[in-house]
């Protein structure tokens, strides 16, 4: 699973850090729409709210689910609470019954994969026989086989003209919210290639593991974290729109709508921060599986989970400031 579900708290690995903050679990999900959420007028607050009333599994997995505090609240705060499960409401599908699960539950519109070879003796190998869906462009209906960029260029598309069918409208919105979210994380917008260790990729870090957060994919989805309340997620947004140099990052990434301008961002981190040479030379060493098993676990530094902690916190703020410009635009088309 691209998610992971493994929870990691590094509070007291990162000794005296007073950095706090969550990634694209679901805590990250709920605090990037939190964040979105205040972007957003009354209006077009309600209007998403209402959408979301719409959808095909609102009694099941939207009212509920709902707690009571919020259910006994003003609309505003049931109008976030329900864009807060909506982001993460792609995961929950991947729990529904099997029937269910073929009509909502979309695996690969949650990444993109943008090869990177552990060797250039590795991209010369494997990169002529790669068969990855590496279109931007989105077809004109939704296909199964889609990436992230296209899952959300179509939702946009979609929820940008009046719907013919308002719960297909709502799931959409559900994409939308999450997918946003998820191209922000590096490992969702890139795949290590190697000739003798993944030919077929590491799963966006799934397939290397690691002692801290079971592999590198479930550590950065889950920096420093993966639940949290309503409340809690609520709170969290407003600590980072208050912080100014956080307020900064994400005002100046909302002046950047094209989702292939994310998607580059995502992959350079991905070079720069997640595959280091510490990373690197940790998997230049190793052999391939044999018999079941696989190479001894990465112990990774402080100073490298310490970094990621601080990425991890720009790109939840950089992905709510963008997502709220994105609805907010949503309803002026």
């Amino acid at each position: 699973m691209r998610t992971g579900r493994i929870a990691v708290i590094f509070a007291a690995l990162i000794v005296g850090s007073a950095i706090q903050a969550f990634a694209w679990s679901e805590a990250g999900h709920k605090i990037v729409t939190a964040i979105a959420f205040r972007q957003l007028s009354p209006q077009a607050q309600a209007k998403f709210g209402a959408i979301l009333k719409r959808h095909p599994r609102y009694e099941e997995d939207f009212a509920r689910h709902m707690p009571a505090e919020v259910a006994a609240g003003s609309p505003a705060m049931q109008n976030e609470w329900l864009l807060q499960q909506a982001a993460i409401w792609p995961d929950m599908a991947r729990g529904l019954p099997d029937e269910l699960k073929e009509k909502f539950n979309h695996p690969t519109w949650h990444y993109i994969d943008i090869p990177t070879f552990l060797s250039e003796a590795d991209r010369t190998e494997l990169e002529k026989n790669l068969s990855l869906n590496m279109s931007l462009d989105p077809p004109a209906t939704a296909q199964r086989d889609m990436n992230a960029v296209q899952a959300i260029r179509l939702a946009r598309k979609t929820l940008g003209a009046p719907p013919a069918d308002e719960a297909e409208a709502a799931v959409w919105l559900c994409w939308l919210l999450h997918d946003i979210g998820d191209l922000h994380q590096p490992l969702h917008s890139t795949a290590m290639f190697s000739a003798a260790l993944f030919p077929e990729g590491d799963k966006g870090g799934n397939s290397v593991p690691t002692q801290q957060g079971f592999n590198l994919h479930a550590l950065w989805d889950e920096f420093l974290g993966d639940w949290t309340t309503f409340a809690a997620a609520r709170q969290r947004a407003a600590e980072l729109m208050a912080d100014k140099r956080c307020a900064d990052v994400g005002e100046a990434a909302a002046q950047q709508l094209d989702e292939s301008i994310w998607l580059t961002e995502s992959r350079n981190l991905a070079q720069s921060a997640v595959y280091t040479p510490e990373v690197l030379g940790y998997l230049r060493v190793q052999k391939p599986r044999e018999n079941g098993y696989g190479p001894p676990p990465l112990r990774l530094s402080e100073e490298y989970l310490t970094g990621g902690v601080r990425i991890a916190t720009d790109r939840v703020v950089q992905a709510g400031y963008r997502l709220g410009a994105v609805l907010e635009s949503l309803t002026a088309e």
